[in-house]
């Protein structure tokens, strides 16, 4: 199981102490925020998902959670200069981006094997 910790910072330091905002994942395995870090993503290999929890990093509350997509062993995760989510599959051998603001999928890269 993982959990998400938020510490507060005042300032350019950090105060306080670590404290769990969101738990029970499944092998957490990629995590970024998007540009406007209103967006926090995190990719589950095990459960075959791309979760997606809206946060306020003022005040570390997670208020809300939805899968986002549903992928085949997602990994790393990135956001682009242009808020994209790009998801990289190890087990699928493919990388997809999912648009900003449509959210469509595209897969921009797919492995072949060689036998």
């Amino acid at each position: 199981m993982g959990a998400v910790f938020f510490i507060a910072r005042i300032g350019r330091g950090v105060a306080g102490k670590a404290e769990e905002v969101v738990n029970n994942f499944y092998f957490a395995n990629g995590i970024t925020f998007d540009k406007t870090e209103k967006y926090m993503y995190m990719s589950e290999s095990i459960m075959d998902r791309v979760l997606r929890f809206r946060v306020d990093v003022e005040n570390g509350s997670v208020p809300e959670r939805e899968v986002y997509r549903i992928v085949y062993v997602p990994d790393n995760l990135a956001i682009d200069r242009d808020n994209n989510l790009w998801i990289a599959s190890f087990v699928g051998k493919h990388i997809m981006v999912v648009d900003y603001i449509w959210h469509t999928v595209h897969k921009v890269f797919q492995a072949t094997s060689v036998s």
